[in-house]
C-alpha cells in the first residue's frame, strides 16, 4: 500500500454539545447516540401508515448519491456521470459501472413493486445486521456511524484506526481484500455472509465486483466517495454508509459537527488578505503527479491559499488501477509553474529518489525548506496511514493543519496532526 491515508476519530457527547472535537487520538469508543438495539429488530406487524425511518439523512455536499424515504423503504441512487472524472474507458462502459439503484426495505415489511424508476433495482434489507468493506475509509465510516460491533469484514491489515484494527486482530472482522489490489475474496464473503458489503469502486473493472457479490445472493453496494469534487462532499459519504445500517441519527450528528467546523474555518481563511502560493505534487526522478483538479485543490483554496498548478476540469483521474494521487505531471512543468510556490505539499515522506537539488532549488518552497508531507499519522510497520481514513472523513482536521501553515495568525496554538516537514 502506498503512503496516503488518515485516522478515525470518535466523538464524546460532551464535546459535541460544546460544538468542538477532541484533537488527540480520538480512540475512545462512541458511547452516546447509538441506535437502540430494539430499533434494529424486524418489524412485527406491518402498518403502511407508519414511517419506519424517523431519522433521515439530507445530502448537502455529495454529488454522486441520493437517498429518498418512502415510509417502509429507502431508495438509494448512484450516478457518477461520464466526464465527472477522467476515466480511461468509453462512456457506455462507464455508465454501466457508475449507476445503480437500490431499494432498502425495512426488515419485516413488504418489498415495493419494482417498476418504473425502480425496475431492475437491487433489493437490500435494512438495517443490515453486519457489514463488510474493502476500503479503510468505509471501515472508519462504519465506526463513526456507531456500528463497529457489526463490522465483520475489512480490506486488509493496514488499518490505522486502533479500534477498527483491534476488531480485525481479534478475528471479528476478517480481510476480504483491499479495493486497490483487486476484487473481494468471494469465498470469505460467503463464509461470513455480511448483511451488506460496501465496495470502493473506481473503474468499470472494480464495479463488476458489486454484481458478482450480488450473484452469490449477498447484498452489495458500490462507493464512489473518491470522485467527489469537494472535501465535504467526500466526507458526506459517511451518511451513505449509515443508511444501510439504520444509523442516520449518528451519522447526522457526526457530520453536522464536521461541516460546521470546516465551513467556519474556511470562511475565515478565505477572507485573509494574503493568499500564500502552494503546490501539491509527489513522485520521483521522472514520474510525478500533482493535484490540479482534485479535492486537494479545493482544500488548498478553502485554506486560503493559491494552488499554482490548479486547472479547471474533472475532479479526479482514474485508470485501471483506480484513482491517482493527482494527475501525471512532468518535472519540467512542476518547476516552471511552481517556481514561486511558498509551500510544497506531498505524500512523499522524504526527498529520497527526487532529482538533484540543482533542479529542485528552482522551486522556492524547496529552497527555503517548506516542503511538508501529510502522513504524520502513520504506523509504517503496519503499512497503516491515516490519510486513507480520517484524511477523507475528517477534512475539518486537515483544514486546520493547512490554515495553521498558511495563516498562523488564525490558529496560533494549533499543533499539526497530519502535516510534517519531509524527513520527519
Amino acid at each position: 500500500m502506498t503512503a496516503t491515508r488518515f485516522e478515525p476519530i470518535t466523538v464524546v457527547l460532551t464535546l459535541l454539545l460544546a460544538g468542538s472535537w477532541a484533537c488527540s487520538p480520538f480512540e475512545e469508543p462512541i458511547t452516546e447516540g447509538l441506535p437502540d438495539q430494539a430499533a434494529l429488530a424486524c418489524v412485527d406487524g406491518f402498518d403502511p401508515a407508519v414511517d419506519y425511518f424517523p431519522d433521515k439523512v439530507e445530502i448537502r455536499h455529495a454529488e454522486y448519491f441520493s437517498v429518498s424515504y418512502h415510509g417502509h423503504y429507502k431508495v438509494v441512487q448512484i450516478s457518477v456521470p461520464f466526464g465527472a472524472v477522467d476515466v480511461r474507458v468509453d462512456s457506455v462502459s462507464w455508465d454501466m459501472a457508475s449507476t445503480d439503484v437500490m431499494v432498502l426495505v425495512r426488515c419485516g415489511t413488504p418489498t415495493p413493486p419494482l417498476e418504473g424508476a425502480l425496475a431492475g433495482a437491487a433489493v437490500i434489507t435494512t438495517p443490515a445486521p453486519s457489514v463488510a468493506v474493502n476500503d479503510d475509509f468505509l471501515a472508519l465510516g462504519v465506526r463513526m456511524s456507531g456500528a463497529l460491533d457489526r463490522l465483520v469484514g475489512v480490506g486488509g491489515e493496514g488499518i490505522y484506526d486502533t479500534l477498527v484494527d483491534a476488531r480485525r486482530r481479534d478475528g471479528l472482522a476478517v480481510p476480504i481484500g483491499y479495493s486497490f489490489h483487486g476484487p473481494p475474496r468471494l469465498e470469505v464473503l460467503l463464509r461470513v455472509e455480511p448483511g451488506i458489503t460496501l465496495l470502493h469502486t473506481s473503474s468499470a473493472e472494480t464495479a463488476g465486483s458489486v454484481q458478482r457479490v450480488r450473484d452469490l445472493g449477498l447484498a452489495a453496494a458500490p462507493a464512489f466517495n473518491w470522485a467527489e469534487s469537494t472535501p465535504l462532499g467526500g466526507a458526506e459519504w459517511l451518511k451513505y454508509v449509515a443508511v444501510f445500517l439504520g444509523a442516520e441519527a449518528e451519522a447526522n450528528r457526526v457530520f453536522d459537527t464536521i461541516e460546521a467546523d470546516y465551513l467556519a474555518l474556511s470562511e475565515r481563511a478565505r477572507a485573509a488578505a494574503r493568499k500564500p502560493t502552494v503546490i501539491w505534487a509527489q513522485g520521483g526522478r521522472s514520474a510525478w503527479t500533482a493535484h490540479v483538479r482534485s479535492i486537494g485543490n479545493r482544500l488548498l483554496s478553502d485554506a486560503g491559499a493559491l494552488n499554482l498548478l490548479a486547472e479547471e476540469g474533472a475532479a479526479a483521474a482514474v485508470g485501471a488501477g483506480g484513482p491517482y494521487e493527482g494527475e501525471p505531471f512532468s518535472l519540467e512543468a512542476l518547476i516552471e509553474k511552481g517556481a514561486e510556490a511558498e509551500w510544497w505539499i506531498t505524500y512523499n515522506l522524504n526527498d529520497e529518489g527526487w532529482p538533484s537539488r540543482v533542479y529542485l532549488d528552482e522551486i522556492r518552497a524547496y529552497r527555503e525548506g517548506r516542503v511538508y508531507h501529510h502522513n504524520l499519522r502513520r504506523r509504517e510497520a503496519d503499512d497503516a496511514y491515516d490519510w486513507f481514513e480520517s484524511g477523507r472523513l475528517r477534512p475539518d482536521i486537515l483544514l486546520r493543519d493547512f490554515v495553521s501553515l498558511f495563516h498562523p495568525e488564525l490558529l496560533p496554538d494549533h499543533e499539526l496532526e497530519h502535516l510534517a516537514p519531509i524527513g520527519r
